[in-house]
C-alpha cells in the first residue's frame, strides 16, 4: 500500500447537554473505528515489511476547535489527531508517514441541506425560517461572516493540493503534521 486516506462522511449536531450517549457513541466509534482500521492494518509490520508508504487522515476544523451542537462529532475529530500523532511516532521507523488534513466546510451535498443550513444559522445566532432557498441565503451570509476568506465553503479542488503533496515523494520527511485548508478559519484554532 503506497497511500490510505479514510474518510468518514457523518454529519449530526445534538446539544451536548441533550446528546442520546448511544448517538454520540456511535458517532465518535465510527470516525475512530475506520481510521483505526486502515492505521491498524499498517501497523502489522508482518504487512509492511519495512517498506515506506503514507497514511493521511482526515480531521476537521473541529478538531482543532469545539463547535456549538457538535460535541461528539468535536471529539472524535480531536481524537483523529491524537491518532494520528501516536500512529506517526509508532510507523515512522518503519518508513510510513501519518499525516492528517484538516478542510474547512467543503461544498458537497453533505453541506448543502436545510439541516446543515439550519446548524449555520443557529451558530450565528439566527433562527431559520423554514424556507429551504431564503436558509441557504442566509446560511451563506453566515458562513462568509466566519472564514477570514469570505467563503461559505471550499470547493474540493482546494484541498486536493493538500492530499497530493502528503502522498507525494516531497511529503517523505513530513510525519505526525495537520495541514489546514480552512479558507482562514484555522486562524481560530487555539493549538
Amino acid at each position: 500500500m503506497d497511500i490510505a486516506g479514510p474518510v468518514s462522511p457523518i454529519l449530526d449536531y445534538p446539544p451536548a447537554t441533550s446528546a442520546d450517549l448511544d448517538e454520540t457513541g456511535r458517532q465518535v466509534g465510527a470516525y475512530g473505528r475506520r481510521r483505526l482500521a486502515v492505521t491498524a492494518d499498517q501497523r502489522d509490520v508482518r504487512q509492511v515489511r519495512a517498506v515506506a508508504g503514507r497514511t493521511l487522515v482526515t480531521s476537521s476544523t473541529q478538531g482543532r476547535h469545539g463547535t456549538k451542537f457538535g460535541a461528539a462529532y468535536s471529539a472524535s475529530k480531536w481524537g483523529i489527531i491524537g491518532l494520528m500523532k501516536s500512529a506517526a511516532l509508532e510507523l515512522g521507523a518503519y518508513g510510513i508517514t501519518v499525516d492528517a488534513v484538516i478542510p474547512g466546510l467543503v461544498d458537497t451535498a453533505l453541506t448543502r441541506h436545510q439541516d446543515r443550513y439550519a446548524q449555520a444559522l443557529a451558530e450565528a445566532g439566527r433562527t431559520p425560517s423554514g424556507d429551504v432557498t431564503r436558509d441557504e441565503q442566509a446560511a451563506v451570509e453566515a458562513l462568509r461572516g466566519r472564514t477570514p476568506l469570505g467563503v461559505p465553503w471550499l470547493a474540493p479542488e482546494d484541498v486536493a493540493p493538500l492530499v497530493v503533496f502528503f502522498a507525494s515523494d516531497d511529503a517523505r520527511m513530513v510525519s505526525g503534521a495537520t495541514f489546514a485548508a480552512t479558507a482562514g478559519d484555522s486562524a481560530h484554532f487555539t493549538s
